[in-house]
């Protein structure tokens, strides 16, 4: 069996017919492409310890990230870097990246790297299970779907666009959950 997959900031991991599934385990980096662009194909990290994102995450629906298995304090389960894109290509996708420990958002997510929006995303959602979830200052989500956030604290630095239309009054384009304390700024539009 393989125990390391390498792919660097010039590869390319590419389906045209079939799910991503990647299960890392120690402290992981993706960097490079991967790509799940088939009719409604994922990309599905399941990481053990630690993941860095620093490449593109690209499926033709979702791309869902699990990072930790162990609640540690301070210790940031998943961490993406501002050379990182995360997108849902297809009708209907999602954006779902969870952590055990703190999630550190730094990049863009539901924009392609033209700036190019995909009007048929769902859904994004980031959570921390027992941490942070720090949406930093360079980090923009741009989408049209349902976004959440939620942590035991929740700060928000970064850029969040969204066009979403709610249903009723009493529904929301944007929640940001914090069972802690939460500390919420607006970076410039």
């Amino acid at each position: 069996p393989i125990q390391k997959v390498g792919i660097y900031s010039s590869g390319i991991f590419e389906t045209m017919r079939g799910d991503i599934v990647l299960n890392p385990s120690g402290n992981a980096v993706i960097e490079g492409k991967i790509r799940a662009r088939g009719p409604n194909d994922n990309i599905l990290i399941t990481a053990k310890d630690t993941l860095e994102v620093r490449g593109d995450l690209v499926a033709n629906r979702d791309v869902i990230i699990n990072a930790g298995s162990v609640s540690t304090a301070g210790e940031v389960s998943v961490r993406t870097v501002g050379t990182a894109r995360i997108i849902s290509e297809g009708t209907g996708g999602r954006v779902q990246i969870t952590g055990r420990n703190d999630v550190v958002i730094d990049s863009w997510i539901g924009s392609d790297r033209n700036e190019q929006r995909n009007a048929g995303i769902a859904l994004v959602e980031l959570t921390s299970m027992t941490g942070l979830v720090d949406f930093a200052r360079n980090a923009i989500i741009d989408t049209v779907g349902q976004i959440n956030v939620r942590g035991e604290d929740v700060l928000l630095r970064g850029v969040i666009r969204s066009d979403r239309l709610p249903n009723s009054t009493l529904d929301y384009e944007v929640q940001a959950i914090a069972a802690g304390r939460s500390k919420k700024s607006v970076g410039p539009k």
